[in-house]
């Protein structure tokens, strides 16, 4: 049983597809070195300000996943929410988001004198 023109051609667009699109893989595999990725988008050194980020995006995520917990226990499982595993993440974050604060502060604490930091806080524990 042979194949008529019309199936031979149909058959060999296809052909000459896939084989384009395997030399079109084999071309982006050869350029494409996973090595080099991260030295053009990540720093080399870790600093100040990426630390900070870093507790800033952990403290998030654990206030998202505190959220979360609380909806589910809230909305559907329909029982008291408290004291639950919602807790826990919500706890968590105040350090990391302290951590946050205090790497983010570290780069303009010799900018600031004495006398206004003590101001800062005395305000602070007034109120």
């Amino acid at each position: 049983m042979g194949w008529s023109k019309a199936e031979m051609a149909h058959y060999d667009i296809y052909n000459h597809l896939w084989q384009d699109l395997a030399k079109d893989f084999e071309e982006i595999k050869i350029k494409i070195n996973f090595t080099d990725i991260g030295s053009d988008y990540f720093p080399s050194e870790i600093t100040i300000e990426t630390k900070s980020f870093v507790f800033y995006t952990l403290g998030l995520a654990s206030w998202f996943i505190a959220e979360q917990i609380w909806i589910a226990y809230d909305y559907f499982l329909e029982g008291d929410p408290f004291p639950s595993e919602a807790d826990f993440f919500y706890i968590i974050a105040y350090p990391f988001m302290a951590a946050f604060l205090f790497y983010s502060l570290k780069p303009i604490l010799k900018s600031v004198s004495r006398n206004v930091w003590l101001f800062a806080n005395s305000k602070t524990f007034s109120i």
